[in-house]
């Protein structure tokens, strides 16, 4: 039986694409990440490593995820 570990893995980079250069590593901020908030949070470490993993499996920002998953909370208990 595979672990969520290994199902949530995201696929690896192949050799045509190449890292991101070091001036794109510190990009300013687009528009909607200047209106945003730091939130810190402790949760279980095995709800963090899920998020994770769900968020790298989808090529999302964790931050995106985690906000959308406010939203989403939110708006059902409104």
């Amino acid at each position: 039986m595979s672990s969520l570990k290994d199902k949530m893995k995201p696929a690896a980079k192949t050799t045509s694409e190449k890292a991101a250069s070091v001036s794109e590593s510190f990009r300013s901020p687009d528009s909607s990440e200047q209106d945003m908030r730091p939130l810190n949070v402790r949760i279980p470490k095995e709800l963090h490593t899920q998020t994770k993993l769900y968020a790298a499996a989808n090529d999302l920002k964790l931050q995106t995820l985690v906000a959308e998953a406010l939203r989403e909370f939110l708006d059902n208990r409104s």
